[in-house]
Protein backbone atom coordinates (compact mmCIF):
# COMPACT_ATOMS: atom_id res chain seq x y z
CA UNK A 1 0.00 0.00 0.00
CA UNK A 2 2.66 2.51 0.91
CA UNK A 3 4.93 1.58 -1.58
CA UNK A 4 1.85 2.30 -4.08
CA UNK A 5 1.53 5.71 -2.75
CA UNK A 6 5.15 6.37 -3.16
CA UNK A 7 5.32 5.54 -6.55
CA UNK A 8 2.02 7.28 -7.20
CA UNK A 9 3.88 10.48 -5.95
CA UNK A 10 6.76 10.09 -7.58
CA UNK A 11 4.92 9.72 -10.92
CA UNK A 12 3.06 12.89 -10.37
CA UNK A 13 6.34 15.11 -9.34
CA UNK A 14 8.01 13.53 -12.86
CA UNK A 15 5.15 14.60 -14.85
CA UNK A 16 4.79 18.23 -13.25
CA UNK A 17 7.69 20.69 -14.40
CA UNK A 18 7.25 22.95 -11.66
CA UNK A 19 7.37 20.28 -9.12
CA UNK A 20 10.58 19.13 -10.51
CA UNK A 21 12.10 22.49 -10.24
CA UNK A 22 10.98 22.86 -6.42
CA UNK A 23 12.72 20.17 -5.86
CA UNK A 24 15.81 20.50 -7.41
CA UNK A 25 16.15 23.95 -6.54
CA UNK A 26 15.34 22.76 -2.89
CA UNK A 27 18.12 20.38 -3.33
CA UNK A 28 20.78 22.53 -4.32
CA UNK A 29 20.03 25.03 -1.80
CA UNK A 30 19.72 22.82 1.18
CA UNK A 31 22.79 21.29 -0.17
CA UNK A 32 24.60 25.16 -0.07
CA UNK A 33 22.81 26.10 3.05
CA UNK A 34 23.97 23.43 5.15
CA UNK A 35 27.36 23.96 4.18
CA UNK A 36 27.12 27.53 4.88
CA UNK A 37 25.42 25.82 8.19
CA UNK A 38 28.80 23.77 8.91
CA UNK A 39 31.69 25.76 7.99
CA UNK A 40 31.32 28.52 9.90
CA UNK A 41 31.03 26.32 12.91
CA UNK A 42 33.96 24.73 12.22
CA UNK A 43 36.01 27.88 11.90
CA UNK A 44 34.04 29.94 14.95
CA UNK A 45 35.98 27.48 17.82
CA UNK A 46 39.09 28.59 16.41
CA UNK A 47 38.69 31.96 15.84
CA UNK A 48 36.92 32.40 19.09
CA UNK A 49 40.80 31.35 21.09
CA UNK A 50 42.43 33.19 18.48
CA UNK A 51 41.33 36.46 18.08
CA UNK A 52 38.73 36.67 21.13
CA UNK A 53 35.63 38.02 22.27
CA UNK A 54 37.03 41.62 21.54
CA UNK A 55 38.18 41.40 17.95
CA UNK A 56 34.77 39.75 16.68
CA UNK A 57 33.15 42.79 18.36
CA UNK A 58 35.71 44.77 15.70
CA UNK A 59 34.88 42.39 12.83
CA UNK A 60 31.02 42.72 13.61
CA UNK A 61 30.87 47.01 13.90
CA UNK A 62 32.89 46.79 10.18
CA UNK A 63 30.41 44.56 9.16
CA UNK A 64 27.80 46.76 10.18
CA UNK A 65 29.02 49.77 8.68
CA UNK A 66 29.67 48.41 5.04
CA UNK A 67 26.25 45.99 5.07
CA UNK A 68 24.41 49.64 3.81
CA UNK A 69 26.97 50.41 1.05
CA UNK A 70 26.16 46.10 0.71
CA UNK A 71 22.19 46.71 0.23
CA UNK A 72 22.76 50.07 -1.76
CA UNK A 73 25.00 48.09 -4.91
CA UNK A 74 22.56 45.26 -4.54
CA UNK A 75 19.44 47.26 -4.91
CA UNK A 76 16.77 44.82 -3.79
CA UNK A 77 17.59 43.24 -7.49
CA UNK A 78 17.49 39.27 -5.78
CA UNK A 79 13.55 39.90 -5.62
CA UNK A 80 12.64 42.62 -8.54
CA UNK A 81 15.49 40.76 -10.94
CA UNK A 82 14.37 37.39 -9.73
CA UNK A 83 10.73 38.45 -10.76
CA UNK A 84 10.60 39.90 -13.52
CA UNK A 85 13.39 37.66 -14.98
CA UNK A 86 11.23 34.23 -14.22
CA UNK A 87 7.79 35.45 -15.92
CA UNK A 88 9.97 36.47 -19.17
CA UNK A 89 13.39 33.89 -19.22
CA UNK A 90 11.61 32.36 -22.49
CA UNK A 91 12.56 35.89 -24.16
CA UNK A 92 16.58 35.70 -24.49
CA UNK A 93 16.45 39.61 -25.67
CA UNK A 94 14.82 40.79 -22.64
CA UNK A 95 17.20 38.18 -20.65
CA UNK A 96 20.00 39.57 -22.10
CA UNK A 97 19.17 43.54 -21.62
CA UNK A 98 17.99 42.91 -17.93
CA UNK A 99 21.32 40.72 -17.20
CA UNK A 100 23.45 44.07 -18.19
CA UNK A 101 20.84 46.65 -17.03
CA UNK A 102 21.22 45.41 -13.43
CA UNK A 103 24.83 45.10 -13.90
CA UNK A 104 25.88 48.45 -15.03
CA UNK A 105 22.99 50.24 -12.33
CA UNK A 106 25.26 47.89 -9.75
CA UNK A 107 28.27 49.79 -10.63
CA UNK A 108 26.62 53.31 -10.74
CA UNK A 109 25.34 52.54 -7.00
CA UNK A 110 28.80 51.30 -6.40
CA UNK A 111 30.67 54.31 -7.53
CA UNK A 112 28.37 56.61 -5.41
CA UNK A 113 28.50 54.15 -2.53
CA UNK A 114 32.59 54.16 -2.52
CA UNK A 115 32.29 58.36 -2.62
CA UNK A 116 29.90 58.20 0.67
CA UNK A 117 31.74 55.91 2.09
CA UNK A 118 35.33 57.65 2.13
CA UNK A 119 34.20 61.32 2.75
CA UNK A 120 32.40 59.37 6.25
CA UNK A 121 35.47 57.54 6.84
CA UNK A 122 37.95 60.21 6.87
CA UNK A 123 35.57 62.83 8.67
CA UNK A 124 33.82 60.78 11.29
CA UNK A 125 36.47 60.01 14.16
CA UNK A 126 35.23 56.48 15.62
CA UNK A 127 35.35 55.32 12.00
CA UNK A 128 38.42 56.85 11.07
CA UNK A 129 40.09 54.77 14.12
CA UNK A 130 39.24 51.26 12.62
CA UNK A 131 39.83 53.36 8.79
CA UNK A 132 42.16 49.94 7.61
CA UNK A 133 39.47 47.36 8.63
CA UNK A 134 36.89 49.13 7.48
CA UNK A 135 38.27 49.32 3.87
CA UNK A 136 39.11 45.72 3.65
CA UNK A 137 36.06 45.00 4.73
CA UNK A 138 34.34 47.08 2.27
CA UNK A 139 36.40 45.11 -0.73
CA UNK A 140 33.55 42.50 -0.27
CA UNK A 141 30.83 45.02 -1.90
CA UNK A 142 32.20 45.00 -5.43
CA UNK A 143 33.51 41.50 -5.40
CA UNK A 144 29.13 40.53 -4.05
CA UNK A 145 28.32 42.91 -7.25
CA UNK A 146 30.03 40.63 -9.21
CA UNK A 147 28.16 37.59 -8.16
CA UNK A 148 24.22 37.44 -9.88
CA UNK A 149 22.68 35.45 -8.02
CA UNK A 150 19.19 36.75 -8.82
CA UNK A 151 19.93 35.44 -12.41
CA UNK A 152 20.46 31.73 -11.14
CA UNK A 153 17.30 32.10 -9.25
CA UNK A 154 15.02 33.86 -11.79
CA UNK A 155 15.90 31.06 -14.76
CA UNK A 156 15.46 28.42 -11.40
CA UNK A 157 18.79 26.77 -11.39
CA UNK A 158 20.06 27.44 -8.85
CA UNK A 159 22.43 24.43 -8.68
CA UNK A 160 24.50 26.98 -10.03
CA UNK A 161 24.03 29.00 -7.04
CA UNK A 162 25.96 26.07 -5.25
CA UNK A 163 28.39 25.45 -7.41
CA UNK A 164 30.33 28.72 -6.74
CA UNK A 165 29.07 29.09 -3.38
CA UNK A 166 30.79 25.98 -1.97
CA UNK A 167 33.65 26.97 -3.94
CA UNK A 168 33.65 29.93 -2.49
CA UNK A 169 33.25 29.26 1.54
CA UNK A 170 35.40 26.25 0.80
CA UNK A 171 38.09 28.73 0.17
CA UNK A 172 37.63 31.02 2.56
CA UNK A 173 37.16 28.19 5.41
CA UNK A 174 40.36 27.05 4.54
CA UNK A 175 42.48 30.12 4.63
CA UNK A 176 41.38 31.00 7.93
CA UNK A 177 43.07 28.30 9.39
CA UNK A 178 46.34 29.25 6.97
CA UNK A 179 46.09 33.42 7.23
CA UNK A 180 44.86 33.79 10.61
CA UNK A 181 47.29 32.52 13.45
CA UNK A 182 47.73 35.57 16.28
CA UNK A 183 44.62 38.22 17.56
CA UNK A 184 46.42 40.59 15.23
CA UNK A 185 45.65 38.64 12.11
CA UNK A 186 41.91 39.76 12.48
CA UNK A 187 42.10 42.55 9.82
CA UNK A 188 42.91 39.52 7.24
CA UNK A 189 39.42 38.22 7.99
CA UNK A 190 37.34 40.53 5.54
CA UNK A 191 39.75 40.43 3.12
CA UNK A 192 39.70 36.74 2.77
CA UNK A 193 35.93 36.96 2.64
CA UNK A 194 36.09 39.21 -0.14
CA UNK A 195 38.22 37.14 -2.14
CA UNK A 196 35.38 33.93 -1.49
CA UNK A 197 33.18 36.30 -3.03
CA UNK A 198 35.36 37.37 -5.77
CA UNK A 199 35.89 33.74 -6.63
CA UNK A 200 32.30 32.73 -6.78
CA UNK A 201 32.00 36.31 -8.51
CA UNK A 202 34.24 35.25 -11.91
CA UNK A 203 33.30 31.84 -12.26
CA UNK A 204 29.43 33.19 -12.43
CA UNK A 205 30.19 35.45 -14.94
CA UNK A 206 31.93 33.14 -16.85
CA UNK A 207 28.71 30.47 -17.12
CA UNK A 208 26.19 33.29 -17.68
CA UNK A 209 27.88 34.40 -20.48
CA UNK A 210 29.33 31.17 -21.96
CA UNK A 211 26.51 28.89 -21.29
CA UNK A 212 23.59 31.47 -21.91
CA UNK A 213 24.99 33.36 -24.52
CA UNK A 214 24.04 36.84 -22.49
CA UNK A 215 26.69 38.39 -23.74
CA UNK A 216 27.77 42.48 -23.19
CA UNK A 217 25.33 45.54 -24.63
CA UNK A 218 25.61 49.25 -24.33
CA UNK A 219 25.11 51.06 -21.83
CA UNK A 220 21.50 53.08 -21.12
CA UNK A 221 21.35 55.71 -18.87
CA UNK A 222 17.23 55.83 -19.28
CA UNK A 223 16.96 51.85 -18.34
CA UNK A 224 19.53 52.54 -15.86
CA UNK A 225 17.11 55.43 -13.84
CA UNK A 226 13.91 53.62 -14.76
CA UNK A 227 15.34 50.65 -12.79
CA UNK A 228 16.16 52.74 -9.77
CA UNK A 229 13.22 54.24 -9.68
CA UNK A 230 11.12 50.78 -10.31
CA UNK A 231 12.99 48.81 -7.75
CA UNK A 232 12.89 51.72 -4.94
CA UNK A 233 9.60 50.45 -2.94
CA UNK A 234 11.77 47.15 -2.40
CA UNK A 235 14.88 48.98 -1.98
CA UNK A 236 13.48 50.76 0.56
CA UNK A 237 12.27 47.88 2.09
CA UNK A 238 15.66 46.33 2.59
CA UNK A 239 17.60 49.44 3.14
CA UNK A 240 15.56 50.82 6.07
CA UNK A 241 15.76 47.83 8.56
CA UNK A 242 19.25 48.28 8.86
CA UNK A 243 18.87 51.79 10.58
CA UNK A 244 18.28 49.15 13.91
CA UNK A 245 20.01 45.95 13.21
CA UNK A 246 23.57 47.66 11.74
CA UNK A 247 23.06 50.39 14.27
CA UNK A 248 22.87 48.15 17.13
CA UNK A 249 25.89 46.85 16.78
CA UNK A 250 27.43 50.14 16.37
CA UNK A 251 25.52 51.70 19.92
CA UNK A 252 27.05 48.24 21.31
CA UNK A 253 30.39 49.82 20.42
CA UNK A 254 29.84 53.17 21.37
CA UNK A 255 28.43 52.09 24.83
CA UNK A 256 29.70 48.37 25.53
CA UNK A 257 32.75 48.87 23.85
CA UNK A 258 33.92 45.59 21.68
CA UNK A 259 33.02 43.27 24.09
CA UNK A 260 29.81 44.10 24.39
CA UNK A 261 29.32 43.95 20.24
CA UNK A 262 31.32 40.30 20.45
CA UNK A 263 28.75 39.15 22.67
CA UNK A 264 25.78 40.04 20.83
CA UNK A 265 27.25 38.88 17.49
CA UNK A 266 28.71 35.45 18.61
CA UNK A 267 25.10 34.79 19.92
CA UNK A 268 23.08 36.61 17.10
CA UNK A 269 25.37 34.42 14.78
CA UNK A 270 23.10 31.14 15.73
CA UNK A 271 20.11 33.19 14.57
CA UNK A 272 21.25 34.08 11.62
CA UNK A 273 22.27 30.72 10.81
CA UNK A 274 18.76 29.35 11.39
CA UNK A 275 17.17 32.24 9.39
CA UNK A 276 19.68 30.42 6.52
CA UNK A 277 17.69 27.51 6.37
CA UNK A 278 14.42 29.37 6.07
CA UNK A 279 15.61 31.66 3.49
CA UNK A 280 16.08 28.17 1.16
CA UNK A 281 12.74 28.02 1.07
CA UNK A 282 11.65 31.62 0.62
CA UNK A 283 14.38 31.51 -2.45
CA UNK A 284 13.66 28.34 -3.69
CA UNK A 285 9.72 29.38 -3.58
CA UNK A 286 9.79 33.27 -4.38
CA UNK A 287 10.15 32.48 -8.47
CA UNK A 288 7.57 29.79 -8.03
CA UNK A 289 5.30 31.99 -6.53
CA UNK A 290 5.66 35.06 -8.89
CA UNK A 291 3.99 32.48 -11.50
CA UNK A 292 1.73 30.99 -8.97
CA UNK A 293 0.76 32.99 -6.08
CA UNK A 294 -2.31 30.65 -6.10
CA UNK A 295 0.38 28.14 -3.62
CA UNK A 296 1.32 30.60 -1.02
CA UNK A 297 -0.81 28.47 1.67
CA UNK A 298 1.09 25.59 0.70
CA UNK A 299 4.13 27.36 1.00
CA UNK A 300 3.14 28.95 4.29
CA UNK A 301 2.55 25.68 6.27
CA UNK A 302 5.88 24.46 5.22
CA UNK A 303 7.69 27.18 6.86
CA UNK A 304 5.76 27.68 9.42
CA UNK A 305 6.57 23.92 10.46
CA UNK A 306 10.50 24.62 9.85
CA UNK A 307 10.54 28.04 11.53
CA UNK A 308 8.98 26.65 14.74
CA UNK A 309 11.30 23.80 15.30
CA UNK A 310 14.11 25.82 14.56
CA UNK A 311 12.88 28.56 17.49
CA UNK A 312 12.43 25.66 20.12
CA UNK A 313 16.31 24.22 19.45
CA UNK A 314 17.68 27.42 19.71
CA UNK A 315 16.25 27.87 23.24
CA UNK A 316 16.79 24.62 24.18
CA UNK A 317 20.02 23.92 22.86
CA UNK A 318 21.59 27.52 23.57
CA UNK A 319 24.00 26.88 26.15
CA UNK A 320 25.20 23.71 24.58
CA UNK A 321 25.84 25.79 21.56
CA UNK A 322 28.07 28.24 23.28
CA UNK A 323 29.69 25.42 25.00
CA UNK A 324 30.68 23.55 21.84
CA UNK A 325 31.47 26.50 19.37
CA UNK A 326 33.12 28.91 21.37
CA UNK A 327 35.64 29.49 24.40
CA UNK A 328 34.40 30.63 28.15
CA UNK A 329 34.85 33.80 27.16
CA UNK A 330 31.46 34.20 24.90
CA UNK A 331 29.42 32.24 27.43
CA UNK A 332 27.34 35.15 28.18
CA UNK A 333 26.35 35.01 24.56
CA UNK A 334 23.89 32.06 25.15
CA UNK A 335 21.66 34.20 26.83
CA UNK A 336 20.90 36.65 23.61
CA UNK A 337 20.35 33.00 21.70
CA UNK A 338 17.70 32.06 24.77
CA UNK A 339 16.07 35.32 24.15
CA UNK A 340 15.87 35.74 20.33
CA UNK A 341 14.66 32.14 19.67
CA UNK A 342 11.46 33.51 19.23
CA UNK A 343 13.04 35.37 16.07
CA UNK A 344 12.35 32.50 13.56
CA UNK A 345 8.91 32.86 14.54
CA UNK A 346 9.21 36.07 13.24
CA UNK A 347 11.38 36.20 10.69
CA UNK A 348 8.53 33.51 9.02
CA UNK A 349 5.82 36.21 9.25
CA UNK A 350 7.90 38.95 7.33
CA UNK A 351 8.98 35.93 4.80
CA UNK A 352 6.09 34.32 3.94
CA UNK A 353 3.73 37.28 4.05
CA UNK A 354 5.99 39.78 3.07
CA UNK A 355 8.52 39.34 0.18
CA UNK A 356 7.38 36.02 -0.83
CA UNK A 357 3.44 37.30 -0.99
CA UNK A 358 3.13 41.39 -0.77
CA UNK A 359 5.96 42.06 -2.98
CA UNK A 360 4.72 38.81 -5.48
CA UNK A 361 1.50 40.31 -5.78
CA UNK A 362 2.66 43.54 -6.13
CA UNK A 363 2.16 45.31 -2.90
CA UNK A 364 5.83 46.33 -2.95
CA UNK A 365 4.85 49.99 -1.41
CA UNK A 366 2.32 48.95 1.43
CA UNK A 367 5.40 46.52 2.16
CA UNK A 368 7.31 49.70 2.01
CA UNK A 369 5.19 51.42 4.99
CA UNK A 370 5.45 48.85 7.49
CA UNK A 371 9.13 48.44 7.15
CA UNK A 372 9.69 51.97 7.34
CA UNK A 373 7.49 52.78 10.57
CA UNK A 374 8.84 49.73 11.89
CA UNK A 375 12.74 50.66 11.40
CA UNK A 376 12.13 53.85 12.58
CA UNK A 377 10.82 52.63 15.67
CA UNK A 378 13.96 50.19 16.62
CA UNK A 379 15.79 53.17 16.05
CA UNK A 380 14.83 54.72 19.04
CA UNK A 381 14.36 51.53 21.29
CA UNK A 382 17.80 50.25 20.20
CA UNK A 383 19.68 53.28 21.66
CA UNK A 384 17.51 53.59 24.58
CA UNK A 385 17.96 50.08 25.17
CA UNK A 386 21.46 49.12 24.70
CA UNK A 387 22.70 52.04 26.51
CA UNK A 388 20.47 50.85 29.20
CA UNK A 389 21.16 47.30 28.87
CA UNK A 390 24.24 46.36 26.52
CA UNK A 391 23.95 43.39 24.96
CA UNK A 392 20.55 42.24 26.55
CA UNK A 393 19.11 44.95 25.13
CA UNK A 394 19.88 44.63 21.41
CA UNK A 395 18.61 41.51 21.94
CA UNK A 396 15.26 42.41 23.08
CA UNK A 397 15.52 44.95 20.22
CA UNK A 398 15.77 42.34 17.67
CA UNK A 399 12.82 40.68 19.43
CA UNK A 400 10.29 43.76 19.84
CA UNK A 401 11.00 45.12 16.17
CA UNK A 402 10.68 42.11 14.55
CA UNK A 403 7.60 40.79 16.32
CA UNK A 404 5.56 44.18 15.20
CA UNK A 405 7.00 44.13 11.75
CA UNK A 406 6.59 40.39 11.41
CA UNK A 407 2.59 40.87 13.02
CA UNK A 408 1.55 43.58 10.65
CA UNK A 409 2.82 41.91 7.29
CA UNK A 410 0.83 39.26 8.19
CA UNK A 411 -2.43 41.28 8.68
CA UNK A 412 -1.77 43.17 5.97
CA UNK A 413 -1.40 39.99 4.12
CA UNK A 414 -4.59 38.52 5.29
CA UNK A 415 -6.48 41.77 4.22
CA UNK A 416 -5.34 41.68 0.65
CA UNK A 417 -5.94 37.71 0.66
CA UNK A 418 -9.71 38.28 1.95
CA UNK A 419 -9.91 40.64 -0.95
CA UNK A 420 -8.87 38.26 -3.37
CA UNK A 421 -11.47 35.94 -1.53
CA UNK A 422 -14.14 37.72 -2.65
Amino acid sequence: MISNILKSLINRVRGNQDARTLIENFASLSILKALGLVLPLVTLPYLSRVIGVARFGDIAFASSITVYFMTITDYGFNYTATRDLSKNRGNMQYVRELFWNVLYTKLFLFVISTIIFAILVETIPLLREHRLLLWFTYLSVPCYMLFPEWFFQGIEKMKYITIVNIISKLLFTVLIFFVIKKEADYILHPVLSAFGLLVAGVISQVIIIHKYKVFPTSISWKSIISTLKSGWNIFFSLIVPNLYTNMSTTYLKMFSGSVGAGLFTSGRTFIDLSDQVTTVFSRVFFPFLSRRPEKHSFFSRILLVVSLGMGLALFVGADLLVSLFYSEAFRDSATVIKIMAICPLFLYLMNAFGTNYLVVIGKDKEYRQIVMWCSFLGLFVAYFSIKQFGYIGAAYTYVIIWGVRGLATWLLARKYKRQLVQ
